[in-house]
């Protein structure tokens, strides 16, 4: 596996990616409604386009599959974060987190912040986040629980 920016080529298969996974993963924590509020079928893959090419944006290739991908704005704030749904576990999220960490350091950043769902919380709090609070998220009409977590850079000398 290998984590490359992202090309605007990706964004078919990035949202594809993200779809399947809010759709398979995600649903043991929110109900019908939320997932298709979350990651609509009729999504406008032109903002996607947008919103990755003005952040800080990975994905990570298994050979020629997309695996996951990440997001970062200049802040710190990881505004997308999503692992395939059928390579859960598998060290993918770690090799992302692992990408964004490095290249945080060398912008010189002090910390993340990021709103996980019920589903990532886990993950986020393994890698060292932090709650800072539990809110309710209106999407598209509907309301999510998620968390508001942070993440204490700290500088790596070699």
């Amino acid at each position: 596996m290998r984590v490359r920016p992202f090309q605007r080529e990706d964004v078919h298969e990035v949202y594809a990616l993200f779809y399947r996974t809010v759709h398979t993963i995600n649903k043991r924590d929110y109900d019908q409604r939320q997932l298709e509020a979350w990651a609509p079928n009729d999504a406008d893959l032109q903002k996607w386009e947008q919103r990755l090419m003005n952040s800080h944006s990975f994905v990570a290739m298994n050979h020629d599959k997309m695996v996951g991908f990440a997001s970062m704005t200049e802040d710190g704030y990881i505004d997308l974060f999503y692992v395939h749904a059928d390579h859960q576990q598998e060290g993918i999220g770690h090799a992302l987190f692992q990408t964004l960490k490095a290249y945080a350091n060398e912008k010189g950043m002090k910390r993340f912040v990021t709103e996980a769902s019920i589903t990532s919380k886990p993950f986020f709090q393994h890698q060292g986040f932090r709650v800072v609070k539990r809110q309710r998220k209106h999407l598209r009409g509907v309301v999510f629980i998620n968390y508001v977590m942070s993440y204490e850079l700290t500088k790596v000398y070699l």
